[in-house]
């Protein structure tokens, strides 16, 4: 080869193992195209179902039928959330699971809407679609960190808190109780497992009592409880801060 610079040599040839490292896929990159694809494919069956009996109603009918079609789209959340949404959590890659079976299953029902595209058929194939549409997005909500963050399900508390004492971890339980130290006066001892609650009734009452360290969230007003996301996100990157100081000194 030559340039301005006169002739210079070929570069190496790319190893075989080079060569496959460009088709490899980040995850994350797999979820978004399976997104994009359910995204489009809504917008197909939207545009499909402009001339069906779907929207085929007079204008002083219209109202009615849009709001039993917004009830229609809430009401798969009644059926997926408490069913579904328990099952695929305590199954390892069940959201994973979730996001393949409402794919299939959602193209299966749109197959099956355009042969009855004219009949009263299309109504309760409209509800499965969106029943399985619902699925999906509930799946995806939590995927993106299910394949980055590594977890674990276990299902009673108190041998989850067992686990981890005997693991070594420094097991601190996220509570309101008259022995707690405030967040920001609290010196946390590395590694940490921290125990959240519920927002109302706090740690059960048979762990909070095997939990030597309590913590709360100072907080102004009258009300004394966050939901515990909130609660996670307080107090996580505060530990994170906490962490980086003391594990980003010079010395270290």
């Amino acid at each position: 080869m030559t340039d301005g610079k006169g002739w210079q040599p070929l570069s190496p040839a790319r190893r075989a193992s080079e060569g496959a490292n460009l088709f490899e896929v980040a995850p994350f990159t797999r979820l978004a195209r399976v997104h994009a694809m359910n995204v489009a494919t809504d917008t197909f069956v939207a545009t499909a179902l402009a001339g069906s009996l779907f929207f085929s109603i007079p204008t002083g009918e219209a109202r009615g039928k849009v709001a039993l079609y917004l009830l229609l789209t809430i009401a798969p959340f009644a059926f997926v959330a408490p069913v579904i949404g328990p099952a695929i959590d305590r199954a390892k890659g069940g959201r994973r699971l979730m996001l393949i079976v409402s794919t299939l299953a959602r193209a299966g029902i749109c197959a099956f809407m355009a042969v009855h595209i004219n009949d009263l058929l299309l109504f309760p194939t409209a509800f499965a679609l969106l029943v399985a549409g619902k699925g999906y997005s509930i799946a995806k909500t939590a995927l993106g960190a299910e394949m980055s963050v590594p977890w674990d399900y276990v299902p009673d508390t108190a041998t989850a808190v067992a686990v981890a004492a005997d693991a070594g971890y420094h097991v601190v339980a996220v509570e309101n109780s008259t022995q707690a130290l405030d967040l920001y006066e609290w010196t946390p001892s590395w590694p940490v497992c921290l125990v959240f609650g519920h927002e109302t009734a706090g740690v059960a009452p048979d762990v909070v009592r095997r939990i030597e360290t309590h913590v709360r969230i100072p907080m102004l007003g009258e009300k004394r409880s966050l939901n515990v996301a909130t609660a996670a996100g307080v107090v996580l990157y505060e530990l994170l801060r906490r962490y980086r100081m003391v594990w980003h000194q010079p010395d270290r």
